[in-house]
């Protein structure tokens, strides 16, 4: 089968390798990698994604700007920014030229890694904005539907929810590796949505190993279900009723929000595991 290519791309200690580890669900899974102290960059994770309804294989490319992390890791804070800044531009420059058209087309997800804890938020700002590039040129090619997030690393354990904000403000969907909340509505969220990013990827191969029929039957008869309950009286009373129907309003005005930040083909999926889950209100 040949697996699904996903680029994990970011400075060092951004979480690059711990995104692998954790896609993966090994974390010893690195230590019979060879891995140059110099820099991450070419560090390739093979493994397994394994579902209810089907598996895949990944491939996990690990990139990291600039090409020699000592470039960063050597200088004082201020001088890391722009270090990082040049480096992940020189990295943006050879991602887009022609030699890297056939990495792009193979790619079916990227994610981009930044450590909070030393990255500012102008620093941020700034680099999304070639971030953003790269997010357009994977757009324009022809057939692209893969997901695109960007990640923010803590070793304190931290949030920051202006650096959130800020990749947000470019249409992009942020995930705190932190984050162990889940907010009112189910929504997952750190660590469990980034394995949800993988879950309900589109992925062009996969082995199916469950019959789905079971499954739609299922959901066809929850259709149905929830339509008659909500043309028939409760004993509940029009009250109850009124509650159901404000709590499914409720729920389709967030994931509305939620969809805004989302690529073409992740919005359909997340479209459709919304309505499961106002199906399953029901």
């Amino acid at each position: 089968m040949f697996p699904g290519h996903v680029l994990i791309v970011g400075e060092p200690n951004s979480g690059k390798l711990r995104t692998a580890d954790l896609i993966a669900g090994d974390q010893n899974i690195l230590k019979n990698i060879e891995i140059d102290a110099a820099s991450h960059s070419g560090i390739i994770v093979e493994t397994k994604l394994c579902t209810k309804y089907y598996d895949t294989a990944l491939k996990l490319l690990v990139d990291e700007y600039p090409e020699n992390r000592n470039e960063v890791l050597s200088k004082s804070p201020k001088n890391q920014e722009k270090a990082k800044l040049s480096g992940l531009e020189a990295w943006s420059r050879e991602f887009l030229s022609d030699e890297c058209k056939e990495l792009r087309q193979v790619l079916e997800g990227i994610m981009f890694c930044f450590n909070i804890d030393n990255d500012p938020v102008t620093f941020v700002d700034q680099a999304m904005r070639l971030v953003q590039d790269v997010k357009d040129c994977m757009e324009q090619d022809e057939g692209w539907n893969g997901f695109f997030v960007v990640l923010g690393s803590s070793n304190f354990g931290k949030n920051n929810p202006d650096v959130e904000d800020t990749v947000l403000s470019y249409g992009i969907e942020y995930i705190s590796l932190c984050d162990t909340s889940a907010d009112e509505d189910g929504f997952k969220t750190g660590k469990n949505r980034v394995i949800e990013v993988f879950e309900t990827n589109e992925w062009k191969n996969t082995e199916v190993q469950h019959n789905d029929d079971s499954y739609h039957d299922s959901k066809v008869k929850k259709m149905a279900e929830m339509t008659k309950g909500l043309l028939e009286d409760h004993d509940l009373g029009e009250e109850a009723s009124e509650i159901e129907i404000d709590t499914i309003i409720s729920k389709l005005r967030d994931a509305k929000e939620r969809i805004k930040t989302m690529d073409g083909n992740e919005k359909k999926i997340h479209a459709d595991k919304v309505i499961e889950e106002i199906i399953d209100y029901v």
